[in-house]
């Protein structure tokens, strides 16, 4: 009986530890794509920083963790970028493959070199 408790134990320890690393991925993802965004918004260094916290504030209120990505969505025209590109970004940055974002293009989007 004390190994079943042990093994519950075990899986809860193991769920929480998974929940809150998706959470700490999903922030940073938000932050490094945020910090993207507020710099073609002209913000400066400090101002962009700035911005990308609010996108991981709003990841962090959201229901689903998607927040960030929704607030961002809303500033696309003013930089014109496409949704696709910043999806691209999300997928690399949540990969972890690029920290600065400096890609090459990518098929038909217009990527920084």
């Amino acid at each position: 009986m004390t190994q079943v408790f042990e093994t519950a134990e075990t899986m809860q320890r193991q769920y929480f530890f998974l929940e809150e690393r998706q959470f700490y991925n999903r922030a940073k993802t938000d932050r490094m794509v945020g910090k993207w965004v507020g710099e073609r918004l002209g913000l400066g260094a400090v101002g962009a920083a700035l911005y990308a916290e609010r996108a991981v504030e709003a990841g962090i209120v959201s229901r689903d963790g998607r927040g960030g990505f929704d607030f961002l969505v809303t500033q696309l025209s003013n930089i014109g970028v496409r949704i696709d590109e910043l999806r691209a970004r999300y997928g690399i940055a949540g990969a972890g493959e690029c920290p600065a974002l400096n890609l090459v293009a990518v098929g038909s989007l217009s990527l920084d070199h």
